[in-house]
């Protein structure tokens, strides 16, 4: 166990390095986002939004391999050029790299917060960003992410932001609309 929070805690640093040293703009989002805005839980891989012009990939895709990153070459490039996701891994470590495909993804790295982690300073999704992130899938894991981040981050969060992109992103009759204003209600 202990070998694989040394894996963990090295896949962070490198990706960071890789990406600052490439001027990528990017944030950290999913597990170890929600970690920083109030509530701790398991994660077994990392997850970033990253601005990379598509001509970029291959080359970015590069250094990673370069730093010990393994994925096969071909089908990364192909993933990130057209589905805009690609899973990479360092030792045991999965590392997700997501391409901003709609606005909230672009706000989300520009309005990203610089913290220090692990020795680095990395940029990491607002709270108000990463619920937007978690409604857009809303599983299980997501609302329960949701009433954590609301919970411990009551009176602080910009909640007429949130529904502010709510309102772009989501028809009105959308359930979880809905749920969310509950989640509000009986948490924040």
């Amino acid at each position: 166990m202990r070998e694989s929070g040394n894996h963990y805690r090295t896949a962070i640093q490198k990706t960071i390095d890789i990406l600052d040293k490439l001027t990528i703009r990017y944030a950290i989002i999913g597990g170890i986002a929600v970690a920083r805005h109030g509530i701790t839980r398991t994660t077994k891989d990392l997850d970033f939004i990253v601005n990379v012009i598509k001509i970029k990939i291959p080359g970015m895709l590069e250094h990673f391999r370069k730093e010990g990153f393994d994925f096969d070459e071909k089908c990364a490039v192909r993933e990130l050029s057209e589905d805009s996701f690609a899973r990479i891994n360092y030792k045991s470590i999965p590392v997700d790299f997501m391409l901003p495909v709609i606005p909230l993804f672009y706000t989300t790295i520009e309005r990203s917060l610089k913290e220090e982690m692990f020795d680095r300073i990395v940029r990491i999704a607002s709270s108000e960003d990463l619920i937007l992130l978690k409604l857009l899938s809303f599983r299980d894991i997501d609302r329960e992410d949701i009433k954590g981040i609301l919970a411990a981050n009551t009176g602080r969060l910009e909640v007429e932001y949130i529904f502010d992109w709510i309102r772009k992103i989501m028809k009105p009759d959308d359930i979880k609309i809905k749920d969310f204003q509950e989640l509000i209600d009986k948490y924040y």
